[in-house]
């Protein structure tokens, strides 16, 4: 096997497009048994990847990005674990479809958190939120049981236009 000298030499000498970017798009490993590692890679400027199709588990774990760290529309038939992400700015959490367990423990985020427009087959699970400015939630439909419990806010409570079902 090539060096990891002899690997970045060889790319930068065959895979370098007309605008100066490394360009390894639409490369087909689907007849090929073993795994794809990308690991330990430090990228000058952007590193994109869009339009993966992966028969097993996709693994992103330790990212360390100086700019924006920007993942949308994510199709998982599997499970999606998103844990102990630590954001200076704002988190953006859109346009998810997970088929199995969507998991997102641990957020630290310097700036807002937006998460809206979720669909939940089953339960939906928010605990110990810590927020130093305010807490939005509006336009909940509940098919089952709505839990609030253990609010400590230090400011004001606002709420309004909530709708039960009638007794029998």
């Amino acid at each position: 096997m090539k060096s990891i000298e002899e690997k970045k030499q060889w790319i930068l000498d065959n895979c370098v497009n007309e605008k100066g970017n490394i360009d390894l798009r639409f490369l087909d490993f689907s007849d090929f048994d073993g795994d794809v590692l990308i690991y330990g890679m430090q990228v000058k400027h952007n590193l994109k990847q869009h339009k993966q199709i992966v028969g097993g588990d996709l693994y992103q774990g330790k990212q360390q990005v100086n700019g924006d760290l920007i993942q949308w529309k994510q199709k998982v038939q599997g499970s999606l674990w998103q844990n102990n992400q630590q954001v200076r700015y704002n988190l953006y959490q859109e346009f998810q479809e997970v088929k199995g367990y969507l998991d997102q423990e641990g957020q630290k985020v310097e700036g807002t958190l937006y998460q809206s427009e979720q669909e939940v087959g089953g339960n939906l699970y928010q605990h110990n939120q810590q927020v130093e400015g305010n807490l939005y939630q509006d336009f909940q439909e509940v098919k089952g049981n709505l839990y609030q419990e253990n609010q400590e806010v230090k400011g004001d409570l606002y709420s309004c236009e909530s709708k039960l079902k009638e007794e029998k």
